[in-house]
């Protein structure tokens, strides 16, 4: 336990000059990657590995699928896990429907590109990610194995991992066609709630230039060669 509620919370922000909703980016996107306006488009953006539960995501997806067969998901990473979910893939016939995009510099223009992002994961603390996706005005469909931390509360929603694919991808198609009909920039929003990185950059730097002040330690802007005031009055030299 912290006593005297002497801590400062620093939040994992994100950069929201990057991470924005962006209409025009989301058409040409999905002009390149094939998808028209009205296509529903589920997105996770992960390593390959067991923590992120991919198998269960493309479990969902082919119940989303049965739903809604026109539905496209959209796979950005790499790793171990990718050759086994391939092979999933093609077994389930969805080989036309899941695109792997492998690593990716342009995660920004692929979220806007998406009307959910999805995150089934084992076990996740805050996922940065989620809080990019929700800068983008995207809605998060993750488990209750992630920590309840994402900024935006209306966008965010939590599915117990025991509950079955056809109650992930009923929600899942929920969110995706509200997501079409009334996403909003979220810019704001995430920068109020503390994840704006510049914002979170200053109260860093300040939470440093604070405790060294306490110490006693002279910073940058102290002339150089002069004591610092703590030091002055301790007779010490700096």
């Amino acid at each position: 336990m912290i006593r005297n509620h002497r801590y400062t919370v620093i939040r994992n922000a994100v950069d929201t000059d990057r991470f924005r909703l962006d209409p025009k980016l989301r058409e040409k996107i999905r002009t390149v990657l094939g998808v028209d306006a009205n296509t529903p488009v589920l997105g996770h953006v992960g390593r390959f590995s067991l923590q992120k539960n991919h198998s269960f995501l493309i479990d969902i997806f082919a119940a989303v699928h049965r739903k809604s067969p026109e539905a496209i998901l959209l796979l950005a990473g790499a790793g171990e896990l990718e050759p086994e979910i391939r092979d999933k893939v093609k077994a389930l016939d969805l080989e036309n429907s899941v695109k792997f995009l492998g690593l990716r510099k342009d995660i920004p223009a692929l979220m806007n590109a998406m009307d959910v992002f999805v995150l089934p994961s084992f076990f996740e603390g805050l996922p940065v990610v989620g809080v990019e996706a929700q800068a983008t005005g995207l809605p998060v469909i993750t488990s209750t194995a992630v920590a309840r931390e994402l900024p935006l509360k209306d966008l965010a929603q939590y599915i117990p991992l025991e509950s079955s694919p056809e109650i992930w991808a009923d929600a899942v198609l929920k969110a995706a066609d509200e997501s079409r009909l009334h996403r909003r920039n979220t810019t704001q929003e995430i920068a109020e709630a503390g994840y704006e990185i510049k914002a979170a950059a200053r109260d860093f730097e300040q939470f440093y230039l604070d405790r060294a002040a306490e110490a006693g330690i002279r910073s940058d802007n102290s002339e150089a060669g002069q004591p610092s005031s703590a030091s002055r009055e301790k007779g010490t030299e700096a």
